[in-house]
């Protein structure tokens, strides 16, 4: 399959996981698979493992950082830290950003709340690169993200 996407040649996805946990995550996948399978060159960028044997595929680079969802770490001081601010997360998504060239490049973020933290907000603002993200969650506009 192949389709014209004009100069864009590059898509960093961000997700809190790199495996099947919901439908947040199968979306995440699914579109990296498909963008990959139309001739553009992926780049899934999540906090949690393991990754999914979808994404180990020509045209999908995956950079997962290995850690626990804020729920699943067994230390509720690092969760507690991580869920404020994980300083690693922004810090690896920067230096994923720097490798993207800003005019053949999108980035497409999935969600952030359950492992990569708010910290990733300013990386995103302050990227040179388009960003795009789809609210698969309410968190943005309700602070108990059960609006609907």
């Amino acid at each position: 399959m192949s389709s014209d996407f004009g100069d864009l040649r590059q898509v960093l996805i961000l997700g809190d996981f790199a495996s099947l946990t919901g439908g947040q995550a199968k979306v995440a996948i699914d579109s990296a698979v498909l963008l990959s399978e139309a001739g553009l060159r992926v780049t899934f960028f999540a906090a949690c493992g393991p990754v999914d044997a979808r994404l180990r595929r020509d045209g999908i680079t995956v950079t997962c950082l290995g850690q626990p969802d804020i729920a699943a770490d067994p230390s509720r001081l690092r969760a507690l830290a991580r869920g404020l601010w994980n300083r690693d997360a922004a810090r690896r998504l920067e230096a994923e950003i720097a490798a993207l060239d800003p005019d053949r490049a999108v980035i497409h973020c999935h969600g952030w709340a359950k492992a990569l933290s708010p910290s990733i907000g300013p990386v995103l603002a302050q990227s040179p690169v388009p960003v795009l993200y789809t609210l698969h969650e309410y968190f943005l506009a309700c602070p108990n993200g059960g609006f609907f």
